[in-house]
């Protein structure tokens, strides 16, 4: 706040109880909800809705705790739910969730009977009330319908055979706990096909090299950290990636921020301050000073374009790097130039003028008018 009111001393009063609400917002989306209704009394400002700050934290629930058989199972359950609007994502979700859990399963830290009992209490969870509401925030109600094992054939990724080794392998799993290849039985190799041949047959037409190798690494079992396949005995890293895919994909399908606005301009910030930085110091050797512009001042924009990730664009409005304002593609398409620049028409007038030719603005690339092509953004 100091830093902010520093750079900007014409910050109004109420500069404070903006970047409150902002903090609040963060620690909802980050499903911290207690911290957030804490900060929104304190602070004085309007707290998150209570049933977005219930679906956040659920969501962090599940997402970090997919070690567990009950909240794999939960998440799981959730994708069969809402398979039709996944499916128009493309999203890989459901897929990664059972690859997970047959890991799990054939590592001996999940067994059929966890498996089954953390289902069953999915769909004791998600079962109607007598007034024919469904509970609070339970999980979906959808229990994932069973393949047919018979049919399932995956053909095996060229794995060749493991050497014989009386050491035993440890392998780090998530929650800090160990895996001991001592405690670990051809019968969990079992259990893992049998898991492969009811649930991993229906994703065979888009995943086969994966199923491929989830089904080959079971050959080095128990000295997977030895395989070609060390990367699937990684429990907690496995557990992190889905858990980000499935707080994406949750996320977007109930209309939901995957990342709070605070969270994204810190972001922004981090990519942008190299850049001002390096202005920084060029103007301090010319003897000039750098100054920020107010909020809401539309003059004294900064000499410089900060190339930010596309993970922080949102939008597909054309931006004009010359003029730096936006543009109406429909009725004033840009140009783009030899070198491959885009800029708007206007800006192209002005670089021309009376001439035929001229130079790239960004890159001072030289250009013939004959030679822009007129870009069409729907």
């Amino acid at each position: 706040m100091i830093l902010y009111h520093h750079l900007s001393p014409s910050a109004g009063d109420d500069a404070e109880q903006l970047l409150a609400q902002a903090v609040v917002q963060h620690l909802g989306v980050e499903g911290e909800s207690s911290a957030a209704k804490a900060l929104a009394a304190e602070a004085g400002v309007q707290p998150t809705p209570p049933g977005e700050l219930q679906a956040y934290s659920d969501i962090h629930r599940i997402a970090n705790g997919l070690h567990t058989a009950d909240c794999l199972q939960q998440a799981i359950a959730w994708c069969v739910s809402r398979s039709r609007q996944l499916q128009t994502r493309r999203s890989k979700l459901l897929f990664r969730l059972h690859a997970l859990q047959y890991m799990h399963v054939l590592m001996g830290t999940h067994t059929p009977q966890s498996i089954k009992a953390a289902r069953g209490q999915c769909s004791t969870a998600s079962a109607p009330t007598p007034s024919g509401q469904s509970g609070p925030h339970p999980p979906p109600a959808a229990q994932p319908q069973a393949c047919s094992p018979a049919s399932a054939k995956v053909r095996m990724v060229g794995a060749k055979a493991p050497h014989q080794r009386t050491r035993a392998a440890n392998a780090t799993l998530s929650g800090g706990q160990a895996w001991s290849a001592e405690g670990w039985s051809p019968v969990s190799r079992e259990h893992a096909f049998a898991y492969a041949r009811k649930f991993l047959h229906e994703h065979m037409e888009h995943h086969q090299d994966d199923i491929g190798r989830l089904l080959s690494c079971a050959i080095f079992m128990p000295h997977l950290e030895r395989s070609p396949y060390a990367d699937l005995g990684r429990l907690d890293e496995l557990c992190q990636q889905v858990g980000t895919l499935y707080r994406r994909d949750r996320c977007a399908v109930e209309g939901l921020r995957f990342e709070s606005p605070l969270f994204q301009v810190l972001a922004a910030s981090a990519v942008a301050r190299p850049v001002f930085d390096k202005l920084q110091r060029r103007l301090l050797r010319r003897g000039q000073g750098m100054s920020l512009p107010s909020p809401g001042d539309g003059e004294g924009e900064l000499p410089v374009e900060v190339p930010l990730p596309e993970s922080l664009l949102f939008h597909s409005v054309f931006v004009c790097p010359v003029m730096r304002s936006a543009v109406d593609t429909r009725d004033d398409p840009p140009s783009l130039l030899p070198c491959g620049h885009l800029i708007s028409s206007q800006a192209v007038s002005r670089l021309l003028g009376d001439e035929d030719e001229g130079g790239c603005p960004l890159c001072h690339t030289p250009f013939h008018e004959e030679a822009l092509q007129k870009v069409l953004i729907q």
